[in-house]
Protein backbone atom coordinates (compact mmCIF):
# COMPACT_ATOMS: atom_id res chain seq x y z
CA UNK A 1 0.00 0.00 0.00
CA UNK A 2 1.23 3.49 -0.89
CA UNK A 3 1.40 6.34 1.32
CA UNK A 4 -0.67 9.66 -0.07
CA UNK A 5 0.90 12.86 0.53
CA UNK A 6 -0.64 15.01 3.16
CA UNK A 7 -2.93 11.65 4.48
CA UNK A 8 -6.33 11.70 4.32
CA UNK A 9 -8.84 13.48 2.02
CA UNK A 10 -6.21 14.72 -0.56
CA UNK A 11 -6.28 15.45 -4.44
CA UNK A 12 -3.38 14.81 -5.59
CA UNK A 13 -1.48 13.11 -8.91
CA UNK A 14 0.33 10.03 -9.11
CA UNK A 15 3.53 11.31 -9.69
CA UNK A 16 3.44 11.59 -5.80
CA UNK A 17 3.76 7.83 -5.31
CA UNK A 18 6.67 7.64 -7.87
CA UNK A 19 9.47 7.56 -4.65
CA UNK A 20 8.21 4.94 -3.35
CA UNK A 21 8.70 2.50 -5.93
CA UNK A 22 11.90 1.22 -7.12
CA UNK A 23 14.55 3.06 -9.19
CA UNK A 24 15.34 2.43 -12.83
CA UNK A 25 11.93 -0.21 -13.47
CA UNK A 26 10.19 1.75 -16.39
CA UNK A 27 11.00 1.67 -20.23
CA UNK A 28 7.93 3.73 -21.20
CA UNK A 29 6.07 6.19 -18.47
CA UNK A 30 2.30 7.59 -19.88
CA UNK A 31 0.84 11.00 -18.06
CA UNK A 32 -1.99 11.80 -19.77
CA UNK A 33 -3.67 14.72 -18.82
CA UNK A 34 -2.56 14.28 -14.97
CA UNK A 35 0.96 15.78 -14.66
CA UNK A 36 0.27 19.22 -14.42
CA UNK A 37 -2.27 18.09 -11.12
CA UNK A 38 0.71 17.37 -9.08
CA UNK A 39 1.47 19.48 -6.21
CA UNK A 40 4.91 19.76 -7.86
CA UNK A 41 5.34 19.73 -11.42
CA UNK A 42 9.19 19.67 -11.53
CA UNK A 43 9.78 17.15 -8.89
CA UNK A 44 7.02 14.99 -10.69
CA UNK A 45 8.85 14.91 -14.08
CA UNK A 46 12.45 14.21 -12.56
CA UNK A 47 10.59 11.76 -9.91
CA UNK A 48 8.88 9.68 -13.55
CA UNK A 49 12.80 10.19 -14.85
CA UNK A 50 14.31 8.51 -11.71
CA UNK A 51 11.93 5.34 -12.72
CA UNK A 52 13.45 4.73 -16.13
CA UNK A 53 15.42 2.05 -17.30
CA UNK A 54 18.43 3.45 -19.58
CA UNK A 55 16.61 2.46 -22.75
CA UNK A 56 13.22 4.86 -22.04
CA UNK A 57 10.67 7.23 -23.07
CA UNK A 58 8.24 9.68 -21.30
CA UNK A 59 5.18 9.92 -22.85
CA UNK A 60 2.96 13.35 -21.90
CA UNK A 61 -0.01 14.48 -22.85
CA UNK A 62 -1.36 17.40 -21.59
CA UNK A 63 -3.64 20.40 -22.28
CA UNK A 64 -0.97 23.41 -22.82
CA UNK A 65 -1.67 25.84 -20.39
CA UNK A 66 -4.53 24.26 -18.58
CA UNK A 67 -4.42 26.08 -15.27
CA UNK A 68 -4.23 29.72 -17.09
CA UNK A 69 -7.51 28.40 -19.36
CA UNK A 70 -9.27 27.21 -16.11
CA UNK A 71 -8.77 30.48 -14.13
CA UNK A 72 -6.05 28.09 -11.13
CA UNK A 73 -9.61 26.18 -10.13
CA UNK A 74 -9.74 22.83 -8.69
CA UNK A 75 -6.98 20.71 -9.54
CA UNK A 76 -5.28 22.62 -12.13
CA UNK A 77 -2.43 25.00 -10.26
CA UNK A 78 0.10 24.51 -13.09
CA UNK A 79 0.75 24.95 -16.67
CA UNK A 80 3.05 22.55 -19.09
CA UNK A 81 3.92 24.22 -22.43
CA UNK A 82 6.99 24.42 -24.77
CA UNK A 83 9.27 27.43 -24.19
CA UNK A 84 12.04 28.06 -26.53
CA UNK A 85 12.34 24.06 -27.32
CA UNK A 86 11.97 23.20 -23.48
CA UNK A 87 9.39 21.81 -21.41
CA UNK A 88 8.30 24.98 -19.42
CA UNK A 89 6.05 24.26 -16.76
CA UNK A 90 4.84 26.88 -14.40
CA UNK A 91 2.19 27.67 -11.81
CA UNK A 92 1.59 31.02 -9.84
CA UNK A 93 4.18 30.97 -7.49
CA UNK A 94 6.91 28.86 -9.84
CA UNK A 95 8.53 28.80 -13.00
CA UNK A 96 11.03 26.26 -14.17
CA UNK A 97 12.12 24.98 -17.55
CA UNK A 98 13.73 21.46 -18.49
CA UNK A 99 16.13 21.15 -20.58
CA UNK A 100 15.98 17.36 -21.77
CA UNK A 101 19.43 17.77 -24.00
CA UNK A 102 21.51 18.10 -20.95
CA UNK A 103 19.18 15.23 -19.13
CA UNK A 104 19.96 13.14 -22.42
CA UNK A 105 16.53 12.97 -23.95
CA UNK A 106 15.72 13.52 -27.61
CA UNK A 107 12.21 15.74 -27.76
CA UNK A 108 9.19 14.85 -30.26
CA UNK A 109 6.11 17.23 -30.07
CA UNK A 110 2.91 16.88 -31.20
CA UNK A 111 0.47 19.99 -30.94
CA UNK A 112 -3.50 19.89 -32.00
CA UNK A 113 -6.39 21.94 -31.33
CA UNK A 114 -8.78 19.76 -29.85
CA UNK A 115 -12.27 19.87 -28.53
CA UNK A 116 -12.97 19.82 -24.71
CA UNK A 117 -16.10 18.23 -23.36
CA UNK A 118 -17.14 21.81 -22.34
CA UNK A 119 -17.46 22.65 -26.30
CA UNK A 120 -14.24 25.25 -26.56
CA UNK A 121 -11.24 24.79 -28.55
CA UNK A 122 -8.03 24.02 -26.38
CA UNK A 123 -4.60 23.59 -27.85
CA UNK A 124 -3.15 19.72 -26.61
CA UNK A 125 0.40 19.22 -26.27
CA UNK A 126 1.92 15.72 -27.00
CA UNK A 127 5.74 15.60 -25.67
CA UNK A 128 7.90 12.41 -26.05
CA UNK A 129 10.82 12.04 -24.02
CA UNK A 130 13.21 9.31 -25.88
CA UNK A 131 16.46 8.48 -24.45
CA UNK A 132 18.90 5.71 -25.39
CA UNK A 133 16.84 4.38 -28.46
Amino acid sequence: MFDAPGGGDVVFGAVEFLDQLDVGQFEVILAKNCLDHAYDVPKGLRQMIDQLAPRCMISLAHYENEAEAQNYLGLHKWNIELQDGCIHMWSKDRSEVFDHEAEGFRLRVKREEMQKTNGLEHRFLGIDLIRGW
